[in-house]
């Protein structure tokens, strides 16, 4: 399973997952699972699981260091900037479709951008 494959680079889940399914999944414990895999450069999940998601995860998911690519429906309260406080500087694309930044977000985004290593070489 995901838990044990450290091959998996890209994971993709779109569109809702039903609940039952999700309760029987254990949503909380997969994102976890997804945001501690140390190769995943590409995670898209869109519409699924944004219940479970938390702030805690996206602290897990700036800390993925092949992270790339983050493409989620929303964030979390607090998520946004949790995810830049960790400093992923590999992630080179993050697209949020149903979410509106507010003004902590964006000085989480200019601290981020300021770091010297953020900056292009």
């Amino acid at each position: 399973g995901l838990a044990n494959n450290s091959r998996i680079e890209t994971l993709q889940i779109r569109g809702p997952i039903p609940t039952v399914e999700r309760c029987r999944a254990g949503g909380s414990s997969f994102l976890s699972a997804i945001f501690s895999r140390p190769e995943l450069k590409y995670v898209h999940l869109n519409q699924c699981l944004f219940d479970e998601l938390t702030s805690a995860h996206l602290t897990q998911a700036g800390a993925m260091a092949k992270l790339e690519f983050l493409k989620l429906a929303e964030f979390p309260p607090g998520g946004f900037g949790n995810l830049l406080a960790a400093r992923p500087f590999n992630l080179r694309r993050l697209i949020s479709v149903g979410w509106t930044m507010t003004r902590d977000d964006f000085l989480a985004l200019l601290d981020f951008l300021a770091h010297p290593e953020c900056k292009p070489h």
